[in-house]
């Protein structure tokens, strides 16, 4: 294969591979939890999310080949057009669940009221008309040309670092409060593990501090904590950071591929990339919770289930795992 053949077909097989896999992906979130349009419900938003990225991947499969084709250009350019359109939407989204999450994560006390908060948010979704302005100049500067309208300046001056710029900062961003979230979960985790050496230890306590629980017992009238509380655990912690790891590994690719971009390499795919990372943030919050509120409620009822819980009548209030009411995401997703 020539030189030039393989700068021409690189690009249109690598977009169509992580087409396809955005297109499984999404496929099967739509299996699980079915469709919705709704932006103020989190649940039914990362649905919404995952509907963008279905849609995206659709338009980008058709957009490569009128790209190998040549066929026609005006509609190169319009599937050109919606992908960038789906881009910006996943990127509000993405910005509104930072927002929830990090005025979950640093808010103390009373703060803004959650539906407040989403109504404000709902600014943010007039921003992807705005964004695109350079993209219908690009298509009134080509038209009637032949040329295809990525190849404007106003695309590679104007549009194209701004798109990177809000890629970068969104991921950036979301990532943040990733690894803060993440971090809630280790020490929600570790400090369950050490509540239950506390049960083995002191048997006979109808109470230990942060967990007001009576161990299960046996015949014999010890102690006895499952293997499945402790396995749960583990394969919980697993789970959940694999499929974050995942998520952080294409966005390093998608920062990779927007450098080489950047660098003037001609590389049609950076979008789906982009998207396909989306998709499986998506997939994150569908699985665990916009704010992971079943990796705390999941472990959290399995440890009850092996232990009776006994409610604090001095302070009226119930140990749910070994948080307090303080530490647990506010506002549950499901």
């Amino acid at each position: 294969m020539s030189g030039i053949a393989f700068n021409l077909a690189a690009p249109l097989a690598g977009g169509e591979l992580c087409s396809g896999m955005t297109l499984v992906l999404t496929m099967q979130m739509m299996w699980d939890h079915g469709l919705a349009i709704d932006i103020r419900h989190d649940k039914k938003r990362q649905i919404l999310l995952n509907l963008i990225c279905f849609i995206c991947a659709v338009n980008t499969t058709i957009s490569y080949g009128f790209n190998a084709t040549k066929a026609s250009v005006a509609i190169s350019d319009v599937t050109t057009m919606i992908t960038f359109l789906c881009v910006q939407y996943s990127l509000v989204i993405l910005n509104h669940n930072t927002i929830i999450r990090a005025t979950n994560i640093f808010s103390k006390g009373a703060a803004l009221s959650r539906e407040r908060l989403d109504r404000y948010c709902t600014a943010l979704y007039f921003l992807p008309p705005i964004v695109l302005i350079p993209i219908y100049l690009a298509f009134a500067d080509t038209a009637g040309t032949g040329k295809a309208m990525n190849t404007s300046t106003w695309n590679s001056l104007v549009f194209k670092p701004l798109n990177i710029v809000l890629v970068m900062v969104t991921a950036a961003l979301a990532t943040v409060t990733d690894i803060l979230l993440l971090k809630k979960v280790d020490s929600h985790f570790v400090t369950l593990r050490q509540s239950t050496d506390q049960l083995l230890a002191n048997p006979n306590k109808s109470s230990l501090p942060m967990l007001n629980v009576k161990p299960a017992t046996a015949a014999g009238g010890a102690a006895q904590p499952t293997a499945a509380t402790e396995r749960n655990s583990i394969a919980m912690r697993k789970n959940l950071w694999v499929n974050y790891a995942i998520a952080w590994f294409l966005l390093v690719a998608d920062v990779v591929l927007k450098s080489l971009i950047a660098a003037g390499v001609p590389l049609l795919f950076d979008s789906i990339v982009t998207i396909l990372t989306v998709a499986m943030r998506s997939r994150c919050n569908l699985q665990f919770g916009l704010e992971m509120q079943k990796a705390f409620n999941q472990h959290g009822s399995s440890h009850k289930t092996n232990s009776a819980v006994n409610t604090n009548t001095n302070q009226g209030s119930t140990a749910v795992g070994a948080l307090s009411a303080s530490q647990l995401p506010r506002n549950p997703a499901s």
